[in-house]
């Protein structure tokens, strides 16, 4: 089961949206994919630079005195690279989709279930199935957190600007003898 929860959250960030706005013509859905695709971005962005900056080791499972590692960080830029460690993306990721729809879709009890019920599975996988082999308790945990408010801020905010109208355009300006291209969005 570890495996398939493990593929089941990479590939949700990416297959929700991308059928959410592909297999509707319903606007509001296809509105909620975006507010799903960018709570997923700014989750694995804020994430990867997180642990960038923080190198924490992941448990082995080699007889390693625990205690001591799990209390060991390498914090500098790259020094534990950007895919293991604190915090998880997985939990993460995948709170941050599952909370951006409760949020977006407030009015939907069933679907506010769905996400949450999503999050909370993924993230106690990681903190309880893989503790020892992945993650230690406190990367899902924070993951969690940083997802939950990612993916509430992102969703609220799509619900809130649903109507409103927009008016994108594209411009050039002189700019030090050169033309520049511009892009305006008015709201």
């Amino acid at each position: 089961m570890g495996f398939a929860v493990y593929n089941g959250g990479a590939i949700m960030p990416f297959a929700l949206p991308l059928s959410m706005y592909l297999f509707t013509k319903n606007k509001k859905t296809r509105y909620g994919s975006f507010a799903v695709m960018q709570a997923a971005v700014i989750a694995s962005a804020t994430n990867t630079v997180l642990k960038a900056f923080t190198g924490r080791i992941n448990p082995q499972l080699d007889g390693t005195d625990s205690y001591q590692m799990s209390r060991t960080w390498r914090f500098g830029f790259l020094r534990g690279g950007v895919h293991n460690g604190w915090p998880s993306a997985h939990a993460a990721i995948n709170t941050a989709i599952g909370t951006a729809l409760a949020s977006y879709y407030k009015g939907s009890p069933v679907i506010q279930v769905l996400g949450i019920a999503w999050a909370l599975f993924i993230t106690s996988h990681v903190a309880l199935v893989e503790n020892g082999t992945g993650h230690w308790f406190s990367d899902a945990v924070a993951g969690g957190l940083m997802g939950t408010a990612i993916g509430l801020t992102t969703g609220r905010t799509f619900r809130l600007n649903y109507n409103k109208k927009y008016n994108i355009s594209f411009h050039s300006t002189l700019l030090n003898g050169s033309l520049q291209p511009g892009l305006l969005i008015q709201f």
